[in-house]
């Protein structure tokens, strides 16, 4: 069964990245020649040039048609699978990994590897998220059936820094990050609401400044319905 995504206007990508060289490069240009110098004439710094090359990449990878080959597969072995390639990262910091996985989940249909690139994302961003605390950082990933049975429930819990209620708002928007200018894209939460939404699925947050973030996938035991979108 495949799906595939329809990519986004390229119109979007330009306007926002122009709207980032205007707010970056004038930083850079000295005061006398900032109303007389065009930013096609501005030569970048290497760390421009490579953050442009990151924002490319992203682009292409989040607007290209994607297709989804939708099998069965155990979710809790796709969250495994994914965490082993993130554990040695995120142990290496100090930061506690704890599983509470249900052992009567349904087999699910869904696409492996598009899954998984989800779990890696939100456990990446939850490393981030904790990364600052002096001690006892954790993140918590649970699986669970809904009492009706009719959804698979995926938490990925972190005690970090957390978010306002603005930031909430924008969480899931293109190119929003709350992270360090030079540390993301913006296409990592972004991308996994695509993911989810392919599956039939929701994604949420619920978060708290100083009181840490939980991300809450909510996955429909059934046959997702294949459909070009």
């Amino acid at each position: 069964m495949v799906l595939a995504l329809q990519a986004i206007p390229a119109a979007l990508y330009h306007d926002r990245y122009v709207a980032d060289a205007d707010a970056v490069l004038p930083h850079y240009i000295p005061d006398q020649q900032r109303a007389h110098t065009p930013l096609s004439h501005v030569f970048l710094p290497g760390i421009f040039r490579v953050r442009a090359a990151k924002v490319t990449t992203g682009l292409l990878n989040f607007a290209r048609q994607e297709r989804y080959e939708f099998v069965e597969l155990d979710l809790n072995q796709s969250i495994l699978q994914a965490l082993d390639l993130v554990v040695y990262q995120l142990q290496s910091k100090g930061i506690r990994l704890v599983r509470h996985f249900a052992d009567d989940l349904p087999r699910f249909v869904g696409s492996l590897e598009h899954l998984k690139s989800v779990w890696i994302n939100l456990l990446v961003n939850a490393g981030d998220a904790v990364k600052d605390r002096p001690e006892n950082s954790e993140i918590v990933i649970t699986t669970r059936l809904s009492p009706n049975g009719e959804q698979i429930q995926v938490l990925v819990q972190d005690n970090g820094v957390g978010m306002s209620e603005a930031q909430q708002a924008h969480i899931f928007e293109p190119f929003y990050t709350t992270k360090d200018p030079g540390k993301g894209t913006g296409l990592g939460l972004a991308t996994c609401f695509r993911i989810i939404e392919q599956h039939g699925g929701e994604i949420d947050v619920i978060s708290q400044p100083g009181e840490g973030t939980t991300f809450i996938i909510l996955l429909p035991t059934k046959e997702p319905r294949s459909e070009n979108i």
